[in-house]
């Protein structure tokens, strides 16, 4: 008799746990949901406030030295907002360098904004072998994001300027490489 009230026992805590284990997927499918829901940006906010000047701003480079966004006029760029704790942001930058390798010689400039330290940043250029600039702009790149059309402060955000210093497109989470080509490629200025 005991050893079937310790079977019946296992049988209801493996019963137990399947029901927990279904619950908690449950739940974590609706928090999922529901942030899933809150990181998107209305379609109707970007579209509204698509086309805006891009201000000036200047942040230090991961050797220190100030550079300001100025340098980079008439190109088209590419401006990401990332951290080195974030996942999907560290998913980006093998297509990003590699799309900024293709594009240098089409009048095309990536710049990463990273809302991080010098070193960790230095630490991530150094391991993703990143060939092109990074700022070091801790919270004021929050702020500067923020101010650019990234209202919940979400990272990774992207822009995407035309050779004017026109904000066209603003990309909260990851860019699709493919998506992110066809937005370049409208704005490479076409040779006669």
């Amino acid at each position: 008799m005991v050893y079937r009230v310790t079977v019946l026992g296992k049988e209801k805590k493996g019963v137990w746990l399947k029901r927990m284990m279904i619950l908690m997927l449950l739940f974590m499918a609706l928090l999922g949901g529901v942030l899933a829901k809150r990181l998107q940006l209305p379609q109707a906010d970007l579209q509204q406030n698509a086309v805006t000047d891009l201000p000036d701003f200047e942040f230090p480079d991961v050797s220190g030295h100030l550079q300001s966004i100025k340098q980079w006029r008439n190109q088209v760029l590419v401006i990401n907002f990332w951290a080195t704790w974030c996942p999907p942001c560290l998913d980006e930058l093998p297509d990003f360098n590699r799309l900024q390798l293709k594009y240098q010689d089409s009048g095309v400039q990536f710049i990463g904004v990273a809302l991080d330290d010098a070193r960790a940043v230095s630490d991530a250029v150094a391991h993703f072998n990143i060939v092109y600039p990074q700022l070091i702009a801790g919270d004021a790149g929050i702020n500067l994001s923020k101010h650019l059309g990234n209202h919940l402060g979400a990272v990774p955000f992207t822009l995407v300027v035309d050779t004017q210093g026109r904000v066209i497109q603003r990309h909260p989470g990851i860019y699709e490489s493919g998506e992110l080509v066809a937005e370049i490629e409208k704005l490479i200025p076409k040779s006669p």
